[in-house]
This record gives C-alpha cells, sequence and structure tokens, in this order.
C-alpha cells in the first residue's frame, strides 16, 4: 500500500513539471521565450490628449477681416479669432481638442464688401485645411440723404454706431443756425436732430467724431466759436444738451481738430497756433 502511494506522487510530480516548462516557467532555455512574450506594447496617448489646427484659404478681397471660430464640445466653449489681411491660406493662430465641434463665420467684413465661409461647420478629427472664404461686392442701401439746413450739412467726422443700431453723425454746417448739428439716424432712416451749435455759446463746425464717457455722455470738439472764436471742448448728453468744457484760444492753442477715447479717458487734438 506504501509503495502504491509513492507512484502516484512522481507521477503527478512529473505532470506538473512538464506543464510549469511550456508556459516558459522553467530555467535554461525557456527563459527567452517568456522575456519576449512579455515585451509592452508602444503607448499611445488618448485621442482626447491630441489637438488640430483649423484653417483654409481666401479668394480675393481688399482691406481686412476677421474670422470668429466658436468652439465647443471638449473642455470649456471658447472662441478664437484670425485677422485676414490678403488672400489666400490662412489658419487661427491656436489648435484646438480633438473631438471639438467648431463653427467658423465672418465677425467682421472687409469694407463694401461681403463674405462667406463654407465648409465652416464640422467636429475636429484630424487637422482642418478646406474651409473656403469667398467675397464680393456688398450690397449698399441708401439710409439717409442730408438735404438742407434743418438736417445737417456737410456731414464729418466718424460716424458713431449706438447700442440700438442708431447712429450719430456730426454735420460742419447747418441746424438751426447753419453752425452745425449732431444728427441722430434709425437704422430706418428717421432723423432726429439732437443738437445745434450757436457758435459764440458752445462753437461752431464740430468734427472728429464723438466718444462715449464712462458717465454715458458724448464727448467732441469744434473747430471754431466758443469764447476766443477757436473752438470748444464739449460733453453731450444723450439727450442732446451741451455743456461746454473748454473754450480754445486763450493760451494760444487754435481749433481742436479731433477726439481719441481710451478707458477713462478723453484725449483732444488740437492745432497749435
Amino acid at each position: 500500500m506504501h509503495r502504491t502511494r509513492t507512484l502516484i506522487l512522481v507521477a503527478a510530480c512529473a505532470s506538473a513539471c512538464a506543464t510549469l516548462s511550456a508556459c516558459g516557467g522553467g530555467g535554461g532555455g525557456g527563459g527567452t521565450g517568456g522575456s519576449a512574450g512579455g515585451t509592452a506594447p508602444p503607448f499611445t496617448p488618448p485621442a482626447a490628449l491630441n489637438s488640430f489646427s483649423l484653417g483654409g484659404s481666401a479668394g480675393t478681397f481688399t482691406g481686412t477681416l476677421e474670422l470668429q471660430a466658436s468652439i465647443s464640445g471638449v473642455g470649456t466653449p471658447a472662441s478664437a479669432f484670425a485677422l485676414l489681411s490678403q488672400p489666400g491660406s490662412f489658419s487661427f493662430p491656436q489648435s484646438f481638442p480633438a473631438g471639438s465641434a467648431y463653427s467658423v463665420q465672418v465677425l467682421q467684413q472687409p469694407p463694401a464688401q461681403k463674405c462667406t465661409v463654407a465648409n465652416g461647420s464640422g467636429t475636429l478629427s484630424a487637422n482642418v485645411a478646406n474651409l473656403q472664404l469667398s467675397c464680393g461686392p456688398g450690397q449698399q442701401k441708401l439710409l439717409f440723404s442730408f438735404s438742407g439746413q434743418a438736417t445737417g450739412i456737410t456731414p464729418s467726422g466718424p460716424v458713431t454706431v449706438l447700442s440700438n443700431g442708431d447712429l450719430l453723425v456730426e454735420t460742419a454746417l447747418g441746424g438751426a443756425q447753419n453752425n452745425g448739428a449732431v444728427v441722430q439716424i434709425s437704422p430706418t432712416g428717421a432723423e432726429t436732430l439732437l443738437h445745434s451749435f450757436t457758435a459764440a455759446s458752445d462753437g461752431t463746425t464740430p468734427q472728429g467724431g464723438l466718444v462715449q464717457g464712462s458717465d454715458g455722455n458724448w464727448y467732441g470738439v469744434t473747430n471754431s466759436g466758443g469764447s476766443y472764436g477757436d473752438g470748444t471742448a464739449f460733453r453731450m448728453t444723450p439727450q442732446g444738451a451741451v455743456t461746454v468744457m473748454h473754450s480754445f484760444g486763450a493760451s494760444g492753442t487754435a481749433g481742436a481738430t479731433g477726439v481719441r477715447h481710451q478707458p477713462r479717458q478723453v484725449h483732444v487734438f488740437v492745432e497749435a497756433s
């Protein structure tokens, strides 16, 4: 009985050792095969870590235009901008995460032209280079005609666009006393005379455009008139009431020529006498 047990244990050991050797667990020659089978594959980053460029080509246009790309779907929604000044290939200055949705549109049209974007939306799975920007003559419509003293004569300076779409325009002549005016014109072409300049009291021949201060009032200059005849710097409420802030001429300065706005500041430019 004792001999039978010994034979069974030897047979079991032989079977287990044969299995271990086949699996590469033995020493010597079996170790080479086990090492090769344990080599790790190259690491591939997740697709979400990749980023891709966004661009295309622009047809003929003159001047400057600006494109806006709205990016969403991966991370925080964002906007990117590209300023173009010539035809040809273009690309947004940054890349965007793989899987992001994009939509590209013209934010600012070039002067007297209208541009459209083809292939302007999709999902980023590779570099995009098929945005197609096409431009042509813009459609123009006569909004308002200055026709005499009552409406102002000889518009001067840049036009100011209000948040509601109305336009603020200075005229060098016209108004109640033909000394210039500020008029407001609606998108439908309706005009409102906000202020008529009266020469000696508040100046004449406004020019240089208007800028809005942090107080909501508008600031500008006139080229002549005022206390010394050499122009004024004035403040105008949205309703058209004007207050003279300074009359030029008392300290050797001639008429003002324009204004420029920076945050919390208004700069006035004058012609030295």
